[in-house]
């Protein structure tokens, strides 16, 4: 179990590189929310992602 939430924490981090490098361009700030809409995939980190928890997850 650890294992994988620190696999899932990598991806996040490897996900942010390229949104931290357009938010850094001139215009980024404007140009960054229109792509995390219009791209098919999702480059918010998972903490940011809506997911209902399970009973069994607030119990732990």
């Amino acid at each position: 179990e650890e294992k994988q939430k620190v696999q899932e924490q990598l991806i996040d981090v490897a996900k942010s590189i390229p949104a931290l490098a357009i938010f850094a361009l001139p215009g980024g700030g404007i140009l960054l929310p229109i792509l995390i809409k219009v791209l098919p995939f999702n480059i918010l980190p998972s903490s940011f992602q809506d997911e209902p928890v399970s009973q069994q997850e607030l119990s732990q």
